[in-house]
């Protein structure tokens, strides 16, 4: 028969940490694993969608079956994801269905070395609309695209935070190139590049 015997532990002798510490830096250990695998997770998350005059909308995004309109990826995409629009002129109306986390930007792009234009030219509008609208977004970087000829404003964002808009051209606008009213103004940063005819202005 074995007989089980228990020994009482003298902590004057015993060499490794008390057993609380050790039982912390376990706790600690699994914050920093589960925290890493968070990142991670949201990284694997995030995705690269494609646009282009050739595509269609019943596609499934990707770079061999690319959207047909700008309009889908901004009612599809969520935050992290990466819209890259393929050259030509797109004539569109765009509203954003998502934005952002202050973690995971939701950018839209021209494709590299290509120039992708948002063209309003015949599109009814409002007296507040815009040819590309952000309001209510946050967290959104639009990059490299030429938005013209809109019977309104070019660009225009309320009630959201940390919009970038980056070397964005803004030409030809019935109204405002570029319309950030309250709070969107205050919250920066509104990175303006290369635009033309464009303001900004508080409600």
């Amino acid at each position: 028969m074995q007989v089980l015997q228990l020994t009482k532990r003298n902590p004057a002798t015993h060499s490794g940490p008390p057993p609380h510490r050790l039982q912390y830096r376990f706790v600690r250990l699994m914050a920093v694993v589960f925290l890493c695998c968070a990142q991670l997770g949201a990284n694997a998350l995030a995705a690269t969608y494609y646009v282009s005059l050739s595509g269609n909308d019943a596609n499934a995004g990707t770079q061999s079956q690319p959207w047909r309109t700008i309009q889908k990826a901004a009612n599809t995409v969520v935050a992290g994801d990466h819209v890259l629009i393929r050259g030509g002129t797109y004539n569109e109306r765009i509203r954003l269905a998502n934005g952002g986390t202050a973690n995971a930007r939701i950018t839209y792009e021209n494709f590299t070395g290509e120039k992708a234009i948002l063209d309003g030219t015949a599109i009814a509008m409002g007296s507040t609309d815009a040819l590309l609208q952000l309001d209510n977004r946050s967290y959104v970087t639009v990059k490299g695209l030429i938005v013209q000829n809109s019977a309104r404003n070019g660009v225009r964002a309320t009630s959201g935070t940390n919009i970038v808009l980056e070397n964005l051209t803004v030409l030809n606008a019935g109204e405002n190139g570029i319309t950030f009213y309250e709070p969107t103004a205050k919250h920066l940063p509104i990175a303006l590049g290369d635009q033309a005819d464009a303001s900004l202005r508080s409600a």
